[in-house]
C-alpha cells in the first residue's frame, strides 16, 4: 500500500512540475526585439520594434524610450496589431512614445510593432529601450483573459563622427573619397573598416556599388548639394 501512495504521490509531483515547466515557457515565448541603427548627423534611420507572439495578445502597452538630445521621432507605422492600437491609444513625450493595444481577440503571429522613423541630431551613441507596462499584457483563453510577462529590449544607435561619404575617415569629403571608393568597387584595393563602407554607401538602398561613385562624385563637383 505505501508503495502504491509513494507512486501516486509521485507522478502527482511529475504533473506539476511539467505543467509548471509550460507555463513558464508559455512566458518566456512572449519576447520584444528591437533593431540596432547606424547613422551620422542629419540622417534619417528606421527602428523596428517586433514581438515575438507565440499564443496571440488581447492587450499590451509599452514605452518606446530615447535620448531626445540625440534622436527626434519624425513617423510610425503601425505594423501587427494596427487595428487595435488607435491613435488616441499613442502617447507623445518630450523623450518617448507610449503605445496602447486593446481588442476583444488574440491578435495572431510575430511580426513588427511599430517602424519608427527617428531624425539624428546630436552625435553621442545612444540607445532606444522598450519597457513593457506591468498589468497590461495578456491573452484571450476563450473568454478569460491570461496575463503573460514581456521583458525589457533595447537597441543599440551608432552615431558616426564622420561626415556621409567620408569613405577616408580624414574628416573631409572629397575626390580622394571617390577614388578609394571606386578602387573598392573595382576590387583595386579592399576597404575592410566597417564605418567606412557604410559612409560609402549614400544612395541608400543598402548595395555599395558603381551608383554610390557617381552620387559621391556628384556631391563633390557640386552638382548635387547634399548626400
Amino acid at each position: 500500500m505505501k508503495k502504491v501512495l509513494s507512486i501516486f504521490l509521485a507522478v502527482i509531483m511529475l504533473t506539476s512540475a511539467l505543467m509548471l515547466s509550460g507555463s513558464v515557457l508559455a512566458e518566456e515565448a512572449y519576447q520584444l526585439t528591437v533593431t540596432d541603427v547606424k547613422g551620422s548627423v542629419g540622417d534619417t534611420v528606421t527602428v523596428d520594434i517586433a514581438l515575438n507572439n507565440p499564443y496571440g495578445f488581447g492587450g499590451l502597452a509599452y514605452d518606446v524610450i530615447f535620448d531626445s538630445t540625440v534622436l527626434k521621432p519624425i513617423s510610425y507605422t503601425l505594423g501587427l496589431g494596427a487595428d487595435i492600437c488607435v491613435d488616441s491609444g499613442i502617447d507623445r513625450y518630450e523623450n518617448k512614445l507610449n503605445f496602447q493595444y486593446g481588442g476583444l481577440k488574440n491578435i495572431e503571429g510575430d511580426g513588427v510593432l511599430v517602424s519608427i522613423v527617428f531624425e539624428i541630431i546630436g552625435s553621442a551613441s545612444t540607445s532606444i529601450k522598450v519597457v513593457p507596462e506591468k498589468g497590461t499584457t495578456f491573452y484571450y483563453e476563450g473568454r478569460k483573459e491570461i496575463n503573460f510577462t514581456l521583458s525589457d529590449a533595447a537597441g543599440s544607435v551608432q552615431i558616426s563622427n564622420y561626415e556621409k561619404g567620408d569613405v577616408t575617415l580624414d574628416g573631409n569629403v572629397n575626390m580622394d573619397d571617390v577614388t578609394a571608393l571606386m578602387r573598392h568597387i573595382l576590387k583595386a584595393h579592399t576597404i575592410t573598416n566597417t564605418e567606412a563602407l557604410a559612409l560609402g554607401e549614400v544612395t541608400g538602398d543598402g548595395t555599395l556599388n558603381m551608383d554610390d561613385v557617381t552620387k559621391l562624385m556628384r556631391y563633390v563637383l557640386k552638382a548635387i548639394d547634399s548626400l
